[in-house]
This record gives structure tokens, sequence and C-alpha cells, in this order.
């Protein structure tokens, strides 16, 4: 009987998809207890290839193709595969769990019939050492690190409730009825020249989980580690998630207040914040800690950046809004 479908969203990464389904395929988890769904999002290097070789000793192996630009449409045709009508695990393409991952997720809804939604540490892979000025995006407190630019987090050693937003993306377990039940994920990333349709993916999901009283767990048994490639440890990057972070807190507002704003209050609000900025960052990071500060401050610039982006795309295309108040993203996907 399968209790868990592990949905494996990717696009063109067979290389690092190829660590992740050994690691999956390594679990103490008995293999006819959970099958893995890889969605491919139209990959053009050897991703098929690479699935098939592993479903030729891998029967709880599937591989289907999702034509529609997006992780919100692979997401979502991999609830629509699932065989499992009791728990799914979406995990990233770039990551490897623990040899007992899927057993610690299934131990710790079993054991709290109250929770829907399940997280663990997401721990770093890094390629090479990351630079100094990581150190000004990172949250340390109470023995607990979060490092959501790079979807990092360690909530130490105590297993308990949390906020859902907490649950990141890599490894997100979750009840299929409640998922359902919620109307399924929002938006969240997509290629650069969709960047307006982006969402707050995940967290939107926790929203509406929230709303009906659902409940989330922390469990530190339950372990990935995240590949972070050196391409990620530049302010390049950190600037372009940052900006992509601000489109999402935008969506995140209109949906909150079910309106738009005007293009002076969202000009106003703009300037407000990059102004504010300055004793922010400090405060944040302490007024002796100026080599971090101008890093810091050109990140979060970005932020605002996307946030204003959004807010305009939206006034200025009336379907756009449209499409960010409606109830639900789960649109019939490809057969």
């Amino acid at each position: 009987m399968i209790e868990i479908s592990v949905i494996v969203p990717t696009f063109n990464r067979a290389k690092s998809l190829e660590d992740t389904l050994r690691s999956i395929c390594e679990q103490t988890l008995s293999h006819d207890r959970y099958e893995v769904i890889v969605v491919d999002n139209g990959s053009t290097d050897n991703t098929f290839m690479l699935t098939e070789q592993f479903m030729r000793t891998r029967p709880n192996i599937r591989y289907v193709c999702e034509p529609q630009r997006g992780l919100l449409y692979c997401r979502h045709r991999g609830v629509k595969e699932s065989r499992s009508g009791n728990i799914l695990v979406f995990i990233d393409d770039d990551i490897i769990v623990a040899k007992n991952y899927l057993e610690m997720i299934l131990n710790t809804f079993e054991g709290h019939n109250d929770i829907v939604l399940v997280g663990g540490k997401v721990l770093p892979d890094f390629e090479t050492c990351p630079p100094y000025w990581i150190k000004a995006f990172e949250t340390h407190r109470e023995g607990t690190y979060i490092l959501s630019f790079l979807s990092l987090i360690d909530l130490g050693e105590s297993a308990d409730y949390i906020r859902g937003d907490f649950v990141f993306g890599c490894s997100f377990s979750i009840k299929k009825d409640a998922l359902v039940r919620c109307g399924g994920f929002n938006p969240d990333s997509f290629p650069w020249d969709m960047v307006k349709y982006r969402g707050d993916g995940e967290t939107g999901l926790w929203h509406k989980l929230e709303g009906h009283g659902y409940k989330a767990f922390y469990n530190p048994a339950i372990v990935i580690r995240h590949k972070v490639p050196s391409s990620r440890l530049t302010d390049e990057y950190f600037c372009k998630r940052a900006y992509m972070e601000g489109v999402s807190w935008s969506f995140t507002g209109i949906r909150k207040t079910g309106r738009k704003s005007s293009y002076i209050a969202t000009e106003l609000y703009f300037l407000a914040c990059i102004i504010a900025l300055i004793p922010f960052g400090f405060y944040r990071l302490g007024w002796n800690r100026v080599n971090l500060f101008f890093i810091y401050y050109k990140v979060m610039i970005n932020f605002f950046k996307g946030y204003r982006f959004h807010r305009i795309e939206v006034l200025k295309d009336p379907a756009l809004l449209r499409y960010v108040l409606q109830d639900t993203f789960m649109q019939e996907t490809s057969s």
C-alpha cells in the first residue's frame, strides 16, 4: 500500500536530480510504501533517460512531463498523478535526503493526529566556502538558524509545533486531503520572462491552511541537505532572489486586502522603504558592521524593486489582478 507520494518537480538539472533520486531510493522505509513521481517541466537535457534508468530497477518511480511552464503546474500535476491517499512530500531536485527521511515523516504524522504539515532541517551543502557577507542575511536565535535566501533552516533539536511558513518548499510534507481542500499551492517560481505571475507558493498555501485551523510540526530528525552551488553565493544571485521575494510579498499583500494600490501610493511606499532601510539595516546588523551594511542595503533595495514592479504590473493589467485574487490555482494540468 502506497502511503507517501514523493513529488519531484525538475527542469534541466539531470546531474543533481540523479543524486536526489539515489538518496530517495535508499530509504529505510519499504519501497512498496512510497512512490516517487518525477515531474519534468520540459527539460532539454537527459532528465528522461536518467529517470528511465532508475525506473528499470525501481518500480516505485514514475516519470511524467508537464509542459506548462512553472513550479505551480508541476506541483499540481504531481498531486493529480499521486496514488497515495494520505501524505504528499514535495522535494526539490537539488537535495539529498537522509536515509530515514520518509520513515521520520510518516512517524511524525502518525504521532500527531492534529497536524497536516511537517518540516525539518534543511542543511547546506556548499560547493565553495560562503562569502563573509552572507552573515548579513542569517538569523540566529536561541539555537536556531535560518537563511531564507538559500532555503536553509535549523530550528534546533526539540520537536514542536511551528508556524507553517517555517516549512520550506524544498522539503514540504502535507496531508493530501488538506492540500486539496485548501485549493493547493499558490504560484511560485516561473521563468524570468513570466515573473509577474509569481506568487507566494507554499507560504500562501500555509495562510489558507491556517485559516482552516490546521497545524504544522517540526521534527529535527527529518533532515535534508540542500546543494548550494557557487553561483548562488554571489551578490547578484541574492539581489535576484530578493527581487522575486518582493514580487511574492506584493502578491500576498494584494490577496490580503483584495485590492490594488494606486501609482502614487506605490511610489510613496517604495520611497519610504528605501529610506527606512538605512536605520533598519544598521539596527539589524549593528552600527559597527558597516562592511555588511552595504551589501545588505544593495540586496534589500532589490526586494522593494520587485514589490514595486509587481504592484505596477497589476495596475497596468486588470487580468493580472484577477489572476492574483482567484480562489484556487489548482487548474487542470496536462494529461
